[in-house]
């Protein structure tokens, strides 16, 4: 099951339009994190510009993000 963050800075919006009116107007957040044994999907959308948003796909590989914590300790 998804962690999911929809929060307003003021009260919920009824319709997708003005869910998607409130992202363009920096009035909300959206986040959904998806864990697995393998490591995480967290998807976000984020206001680009005046009208336009981005869906951001980020992957975090468990395997990979231990070494590069373990180098950067070294670095340390």
């Amino acid at each position: 099951m998804p962690e999911t963050v929809e929060r307003f800075s003021g009260r919920e919006p009824g319709t997708d339009f003005l869910r998607f009116y409130a992202l363009l107007n920096d009035e909300c957040i959206y986040k959904s994190e998806f864990k697995t044994k393998n490591g995480s999907i967290i998807l976000t959308m984020k206001k680009v510009d005046y009208g336009t948003a981005s869906v951001i796909i980020k992957y975090i590989d468990n395997i990979n993000e231990e070494e590069s914590r373990k180098t950067m300790m070294d670095d340390l």
